[in-house]
């Protein structure tokens, strides 16, 4: 029953995920953060954002929360959303973070192992592999974190799992600036 926690797409995880396409769908439209900061998102009500993204306005002030509280957006009242600036700093905390959760999963996870995890493990890095190969950056990206999703389901600790979900987000907007700056 582990794998069907956090991370496992397929499995009770996925109600922490419940908005995770609004909010993947918003992160691919705010800008690369690394070239532009400050660049605005959208206005104190959203209707731009939302017409480009052909949603109603409610999903994106909540995925504009979200990301606010992840601090990849900046809220500014009566102004808008703008787009946070990326530090080297950003970059070198969030990667020493990864190291610090993903090692500490590992250890937690290692006894729990199996065939099973194997099995999802070639599954996910296969397709990584096949993203790769067909240039599909923006997919690969999630193949890349879907990989690593597997290490913290398997660990059955929620609030790892629960941590993972926030510097995942951090990671996934990271990994798409450059694709975004193109």
């Amino acid at each position: 029953d582990l794998p069907n926690r956090a991370g496992d797409r397929r499995g009770r995880g996925s109600h922490q995920r419940k908005d995770s396409a609004s909010n993947r769908q918003q992160r691919d439209h705010i800008g690369p953060f690394g070239d532009e900061p400050d660049q605005r998102v959208d206005g104190p009500h959203g209707p731009a954002l939302a017409d480009r993204l052909e949603v109603s306005r409610g999903p994106v002030r909540e995925a504009l929360r979200q990301l606010a509280t992840e601090n990849l957006v900046r809220a500014i009242p009566y102004r808008g959303s703008f787009v946070a600036k990326l530090t080297l700093r950003d970059v070198e905390e969030i990667f020493s973070m990864r190291t610090v959760l993903e090692s500490f999963a590992f250890k937690l996870a290692w006894p729990r192992r199996g065939v099973r995890f194997f099995d999802d493990l070639r599954e996910r890095h296969l397709r990584l592999l096949e993203t790769i190969d067909a240039g599909d950056f923006a997919e690969a990206i999630e193949a890349e974190l879907h990989l690593h999703d597997l290490v913290y389901a398997w660990s059955d600790h929620t609030i790892l799992q629960q941590s993972w979900a926030v510097l995942r987000n951090k990671l996934q907007f990271y990994f798409a600036a450059p694709q975004r700056a193109h």
